[in-house]
């Protein structure tokens, strides 16, 4: 499909949903001064209202039409991008509605609750030529992106070992979490977000899933959609071992209990990445063990994703790399679910050669 770019610098953009992280896209666009306008939201659930999203700052700014029907909402309102949040199993048919009414994406993570919807929205993007970007943006977590560059500039050697840890509150749940095909797992909706922070930080992607368990433990009346203990041992690429712990169980109304956190050991050291401290362990052979405070800055997600319509730009790296997140989640929910080990996963899978510039 030939590439149609936008003339003007204003991008047209409709909400879709009322539940997820649709909030930290808005936080960008209004910190940014970006050249979006929102121009319609769609309530996809009687029960998921809009508001809490159309109260934010970003969205008070404009006084969008309201839709109960996507399709109507595409037609009158042709939007250059759409912006999905909402339950997780609604992702994957609103995505492809999306794309093929010619609008980028921007989505709630998951991208698909199942590998047939996922392996469907391949083939929609290289037909439509459109890109999807889920919201796994953890470039607002500094430590994160401090461990990166020191990855990057071999402070430490290769990477051998990584343990990740990724914490939620429990809240306030829907019915829906109660039901594994609305919402899809905790490996989706969390446990991607270590796979996220582990490529994130290291460069490598998943191959292998060599055990995962889940289970629940403090909230059984959610039980089985919703597990609140996660656990698994991982291969990723170069042979690098990966353990994840991943649970809902931070108490309600503490915002952090600096549990997010990442540990790389190499061939030349080991680091520790530690968002909610703001700092960055760092040992080497012969050196004193260091602790800095972070400083860096973090680099923007949502803003330069803007081009994709403005000036047509490439996204195809995000774009594999959300397909590349969710079929590992996925992968791990199966092996947790139907108990495999040994389970490989090909990253290369994810590919759009046919469109990447």
């Amino acid at each position: 499909m030939k590439e149609i770019i936008k003339q003007d610098t204003e991008v047209r953009v409709l909400l879709v949903g009322g539940f997820g992280h649709a909030v930290c896209v808005f936080d960008e666009w209004l910190q940014e001064a970006a050249a979006v306008r929102l121009v319609g939201a769609v309530q996809t659930l009687p029960e998921e209202s809009l508001d809490g999203f159309l109260a934010h700052p970003w969205c008070t700014q404009f006084k969008p039409s309201i839709y109960h029907d996507i399709e109507e909402a595409l037609r009158l309102e042709q939007p250059d991008l759409v912006v999905v949040s909402t339950r997780p199993d609604l992702n994957s048919d609103l995505i492809e509605l999306s794309l093929r009414a010619g609008s980028h994406v921007i989505v709630e993570k998951p991208i698909a609750v199942n590998a047939s919807d996922l392996l469907r929205l391949q083939q929609v993007v290289k037909e439509t030529g459109r890109w999807i970007l889920p919201m796994l943006g953890l470039t607002d977590s500094l430590a994160f992106v401090a461990a990166r560059e020191l990855m990057q500039q071999g402070a430490i050697g290769e990477p051998l070992l990584v343990n990740v840890r990724k914490s939620y509150q429990w809240g306030k749940r829907a019915e829906w979490f109660k039901q594994p095909k609305t919402y899809g797992g905790i490996w989706g909706w969390v446990g991607i977000s270590a796979f996220r922070i582990a490529e994130y930080v290291t460069g490598r992607h998943l191959i292998q899933i060599l055990a995962a368990q889940e289970s629940n433990g403090a909230h059984p009346e959610y039980a089985p959609g919703c597990p609140d203990a996660l656990t698994g041992l991982f291969l990723l690429q170069g042979a690098v071992q990966m353990t994840a712990s991943i649970d809902l169980l931070r108490p309600d109304g503490q915002p952090d209990w600096a549990d997010d956190w990442i540990r790389v050991v190499g061939t030349q050291g080991s680091l520790e990445a530690l968002p909610g401290h703001g700092t960055i362990r760092l040992i080497r052979p012969g050196q004193d063990e260091e602790l800095r405070s972070v400083s860096t800055v973090a680099p923007l997600l949502y803003t330069p994703f803007l081009k994709a319509v403005t000036a047509g730009a490439d996204f195809y790296d995000l774009t594999q790399q959300g397909f590349q997140l969710t079929d590992a989640a996925l992968s791990a929910s199966r092996a947790s679910i139907e108990g495999h080990y040994g389970m490989e996963v090909d990253p290369g899978r994810w590919n759009f050669s046919n469109l990447h510039v």
